[in-house]
């Protein structure tokens, strides 16, 4: 990390220190473990940060200072118990056998270099030098003596041949994902429980608090029935200034704390400023907030054929995902769509991967591929089965101008004010 605690960059030191203490205690679970984890405390870890610089050091140790002094609170929202249907997201599971291997990025000058590093040990010394079964070995050495395994790519140099083996074989030793089956989400979208205010007061809590029970618990009501029950002695003075009081809105601060029946959770939260300090995983991004008003919107103006339900995904807690081959760097990773929609009308039921982000995010193409790899067959979406329940997948990108996407993805992008998807 280059300048962290100059300037503007002083924001990147927590950043910084926190990934840099961010272990992977299991293979692809890149989260810090529990703390009642049994391994947790097994190993003693340092963090070593090097600065050139004497304002900078001065800048981090500050930083960090700050940081102890930080006082969060944790806020659970409430599950939506109103579901009008099961909501359902798919299992993975690695293939039993080998299957087609996404190729590995490499420059011409260092596939050569490597070629030549191979060729100076006989099979022997490779096994032990890999650690890998035989046939596994034979794999590799095939793919490399006829390149299947490579596509050129002179961006990707490597100068280092072992380090470059080792990422052969975790590339060879990955396996594709498919999907198992079908299950009921349970505790994968957890984030809403662990809302996280930092430095509030306690009246600002106690208000905060307030606000979202009283959204969560708004039920809209016909004014003049209930002046009527009111007259007629049915309920008090008291239950009726609550139930006209209702209200589906609350703003607070920078917040906006709505009640829409079909999230997942209760009530939605967002910000229209973008990176706020004082709440954790609530809606902030911007595409996100448009996406959600645009929503909103849409659902005055247009009451959808069919029930529906919805949730905004959280990368950092939540773990569903769609596993995908990053080219760029050859390694398998996971694509936290930023929502999840379901719908069904009778036995047809869809689950609708949306990711607002817009064309400006360039990976894209990748995820896309891996989404077809799963959930298509011959170029049309593949049926799962699940009770009654006849099930496709379908994946929506948000594009501020869909003519700049290239015809091959032209389908899965929409506008931001198309919700065709929920019918």
């Amino acid at each position: 990390m280059i300048n962290i605690g100059k300037q503007d960059a002083k924001k990147f030191v927590l950043q910084g220190i926190g990934r840099g203490i961010r272990i992977e205690p299991h293979k692809g679970e890149r989260k810090r473990l529990a703390q009642n984890h049994i391994d947790k405390n097994v190993l003693l870890e340092t963090l070593f940060v090097f600065a050139t610089d004497k304002n900078a050091v001065k800048a981090i140790i500050e930083t960090v200072e700050n940081e102890k002094n930080t006082e969060e609170q944790e806020i659970s929202l409430f599950e939506n118990t109103s579901k009008p249907f099961d909501l359902l997201i798919p299992i993975y599971k690695d293939e039993e056998t080998r299957g087609k291997i996404a190729k590995f990025n490499i420059a011409k000058e260092s596939l050569e270099i490597f070629k030549n590093f191979i060729a100076s040990f006989d099979t022997n010394t490779l096994l032990i030098k890999t650690g890998i079964a035989k046939t596994d070995l034979e794999f590799l050495l095939d793919g490399i003596e006829n390149d299947s395994l490579f596509q050129i790519k002179n961006e990707n140099m490597f100068s280092d041949m072992d380090l470059l083996l080792q990422r052969l074989v975790s590339h060879i030793s990955v396996k594709n994902k498919v999907v198992s089956g079908i299950k009921e989400v349970s505790d994968e979208i957890i984030h809403f429980k662990h809302i996280k205010v930092v430095n509030f007061s306690d009246e600002e809590i106690s208000s905060f608090k307030q606000k979202v029970q009283k959204v969560k618990d708004f039920t809209p009501i016909d004014k003049k029935e209930i002046a009527l029950k009111f007259a007629h002695g049915e309920i008090d003075e008291a239950e009726f200034n609550k139930q006209v009081n209702a209200s589906s809105e609350e703003s607070f601060k920078d917040l906006k704390i709505k009640k829409i029946a079909e999230h997942y959770y209760l009530p939605l939260i967002y910000s229209d400023k973008e990176k706020i300090e004082y709440i954790k995983h609530i809606i902030e991004v911007e595409s996100e907030v448009k996406f959600i008003k645009n929503l909103e919107k849409h659902i005055k103006e247009n009451k959808p054929d069919c029930n529906w339900m919805f949730s905004k995904i959280d990368q950092n807690l939540d773990s569903f995902h769609i596993p995908y081959f990053y080219k760029k760097e050859n390694i398998y990773r996971k694509f936290f769509p930023d929502f999840i929609f379901w719908t069904k009308k009778d036995e047809n039921y869809k689950i609708v991967f949306v990711d607002p982000k817009g064309t400006s995010n360039a990976d894209y193409q990748n995820k896309v591929d891996e989404f077809e790899k799963l959930f298509l067959e011959n170029g049309q979406a593949k049926i799962f089965t699940y009770k009654n329940f006849k099930i496709t997948f379908d994946l929506k990108l948000v594009a501020v101008d869909v003519n700049s996407v290239s015809d091959k993805y032209e389908k899965y992008w929409l506008g931001n004010n198309d919700f065709n998807f929920l019918k």
